[in-house]
């Protein structure tokens, strides 16, 4: 059974996306979910201002685990370390500050929840004993828990005294105690703390500027990948005399070569260190469906033009004509498909899209219109 090249192309950029598809084991938050956490933490910070503190009086506003970990956020979101101390039991720690000074230890903990501790705030107690019904010690309350290689890891929070009778929470030092391993795990690694210290403390759409000279370093090496692929091939059917079709030349070198830089820039996306935001926004596959939609159309926009021209080597000069609204519609059909699939992937219900569907109708009808006429 012969296999023709556009059916080779056809089969390669499948083996591509589920080979990719199968590596993702477990569905990632969608941009709407992020969306809607950010507004309820929001909506929390508001009253909590708003509203009058229980307890005694503390500078840091520590009394209850809620009003302890929403200030330690802001703390470690503005990057002010030597206030996030504050917020963290250093008694007892298996390290001295010789190995780890403790705004090294606030920063660490920055990256990490940059990379990958998500706490829904709405779960955090706002009484000044916490939660009494959690299974933990009274003095302790679980903000969130960690998935690692070696298994869950409970982020937690501790009462402590802070003197004169008060009792005031600060993360657990035994969590405190772990965060040189999660960073090690978690973290920006080697090369990432090397560049972060290298370059200006800036961050831009969720990157910092290292991030996006890696990212511009990955685009520059998937290109150019790309490109090694796609040479040899245009090269042997320029030689076979099988490239002479103009639209042939034209898919290889737009939408094919595109597909195959947007994979590799996701096989080598984790190694810039993004952070949990990047990632569930890079989730979206936006590129991929792009490059998806864009080889389908192409392919039809091929397919097309062959049957044109066998069916005008047969006479049938007329129904030529019809074959335009087909593929205007063929076409339409594919964006609509992967506009729903975005939309699905940022986390929209798609009944809502799908009862409109009908305007699709319209619109293929009024694409077809002056081609029936004519």
């Amino acid at each position: 059974m012969k296999i023709t090249f556009i059916q080779f192309l056809v089969i390669l950029s499948v083996l591509f996306l589920s080979s990719h598809v199968i590596a993702e084991e477990e569905a990632s938050p969608t941009l709407l979910e992020v969306s809607e956490k950010a507004e309820e933490k929001a909506k929390i910070i508001e009253d909590m201002t708003e509203e009058a503190s229980k307890g005694p009086y503390d500078e840091f506003n520590r009394i209850t685990p809620r009003s302890s970990f929403i200030n330690l956020a802001k703390s470690l979101e503005e990057k002010d370390f030597i206030r996030a101390i504050n917020y963290l039991d250093l008694r007892n720690l298996p390290f001295t500050t010789e190995e780890y000074d403790s705004p090294q230890i606030a920063r660490k903990l920055a990256i990490l929840g940059k990379r990958a501790i998500t706490v829904d705030f709405t779960d955090l107690s706002n009484e000044p004993k916490g939660h009494s019904e959690d299974g933990l010690p009274s003095y302790r309350d679980r903000i969130t828990t960690l998935k690692t290689q070696d298994g869950s890891v409970d982020i937690l929070m501790q009462r402590v005294p802070r003197g004169n009778g008060v009792f005031i929470w600060k993360v657990a030092n035994v969590t405190v105690a772990q965060i040189p391993q999660l960073y090690d795990e978690f973290g920006y690694g080697e090369i990432g703390d090397k560049l972060s210290d290298f370059f200006p403390d800036y961050t831009f759409l969720g990157l910092e500027i290292w991030q996006f000279v890696m990212l511009l370093g990955i685009l520059i090496i998937a290109f150019i990948i790309s490109y090694v692929i796609t040479f040899p091939i245009l090269k042997i059917l320029q030689y076979k005399q099988i490239l002479a079709e103009h639209r042939l030349q034209k898919f290889l070198v737009g939408p094919f070569r595109f597909l195959i830089t947007i994979i590799i820039v996701r096989i080598l996306f984790d190694s810039i260190s993004p952070s949990y935001i990047t990632k569930v926004i890079f989730e979206a596959q936006t590129l991929l469906i792009v490059a998806v939609a864009w080889i389908a159309i192409g392919l039809v926009g091929f397919v097309v033009s062959r049957f044109a021209d066998r069916m005008k080597r047969n006479g049938q000069t007329d129904a030529v004509v019809l074959l335009k609204p087909a593929t205007t519609s063929l076409k339409l059909l594919i964006i609509l498909i992967a506009f729903l699939t975005w939309f699905d992937n940022l986390g929209y219900e798609l009944t809502a899209l799908l009862a409109g569907l009908g305007v699709g109708g319209i619109a293929v009808a009024m694409a077809s219109q002056k081609s029936l006429e004519n």
